[in-house]
């Protein structure tokens, strides 16, 4: 990147967020990207997960622009939940998803939304996609944690995930530490499932991912073409 490309992204970071937004508002959609990182695989893979398990809600961690969270709504007509802890990129959200009134931005802490919606009645289905990651602070751990204690049927996406057989996938590090799934909590009886199109066959950023099935839904996902294993459980299930 060019000096003064990164001078100009660093002025734009210092904006306020009422003046901020409006600017964002300007440009042209395809500045940002398209849903999933852009990549056509990951979307047909998200759609192909909708068709298969009846999920009852989506909860998207990390909204930023919006652009996945109206894919997300769009394939499944189901309530989206998104949380999103920036000022500036909540307000754009809103602006960009009022045309999705299922869709609900939360200018909030993924791990308090998360946490609310938990405390609810009822099992529901729930389909998540993590994203959110503030600086230092990468809720990963805690977000997982929840999902885990409360949902018994849930389908987790985590993005910018490493690949750990396929390079040509791009992935995040967290304290030099990749993102894989040494980093992940134990998760008894959840199973792992990385995209089955490799990085080549990709487009968009090419960035990792993994998918995640609760015990109960897990033969449901392991039958998708768009998945294969990630090559063992997160940890032995427990004997009965």
């Amino acid at each position: 990147m060019r000096l003064s490309e990164r001078a100009r992204l660093k002025l734009d970071s210092l904006l306020p967020a009422p003046l901020g937004y409006r600017l964002d508002l300007l440009r042209p959609l395809r500045f940002y990207g398209g849903p999933m990182n852009g990549q056509g695989a990951r979307q047909r893979l998200v759609r192909e997960l909708m068709r298969a398990v009846a999920f009852d809600e989506i909860v998207e961690t990390g909204t930023y622009r919006g652009v996945t969270t109206t894919f997300l709504s769009d394939v499944s007509g189901l309530p989206v939940h998104t949380a999103e802890v920036s000022p500036r990129y909540v307000r754009y959200a809103r602006v960009r998803c009022a045309t999705h009134p299922s869709v609900t931005v939360h200018h909030r802490d993924s791990r308090d939304l998360l946490r609310e919606l938990a405390a609810r009645p009822g099992a529901p289905t729930l389909f998540c996609y993590l994203d959110a990651h503030w600086g230092e602070d990468v809720p990963r751990h805690d977000e997982l944690r929840i999902i885990h204690a409360r949902w018994p049927r849930a389908v987790v996406m985590i993005d910018d995930f490493q690949v750990h057989d396929d390079p040509g996938y791009a992935y995040t590090r967290y304290g030099g530490a990749p993102l894989n799934l040494d980093y992940l909590p134990e998760l008894p009886g959840w199973r792992p499932f990385y995209p089955a199109t490799r990085a080549a066959a990709e487009t968009g950023d090419r960035r990792g991912c993994l998918v995640l099935a609760t015990a109960a839904l897990a033969p449901a996902v392991a039958a998708l073409d768009g998945l294969r294993p990630a090559g063992r459980h997160l940890v032995p299930t427990p004997a009965t």
